[in-house]
């Protein structure tokens, strides 16, 4: 889970392609859900978008 979500950040550092940072994050999002660890799909979709919205700058 925490690779899927790291890639996701790497993704959006490298071209901050939406979709393909997306795909990564409901990765981490399925790996969490599948070792039970509960995340609400709401708090998660915020935390994700978040860092979307608000990529850090460098």
């Amino acid at each position: 889970a925490r690779l899927e979500y790291y890639l996701g950040e790497l993704s959006c550092k490298i071209n901050c392609s939406r979709e393909e940072t997306a795909l990564h994050y409901a990765g981490a999002l399925h790996l969490l859900e599948k070792g039970g660890f509960d995340l609400g799909i709401k708090k998660w979709v915020e935390l994700v978008s978040l860092r979307i919205e608000n990529p850090k700058k460098e």
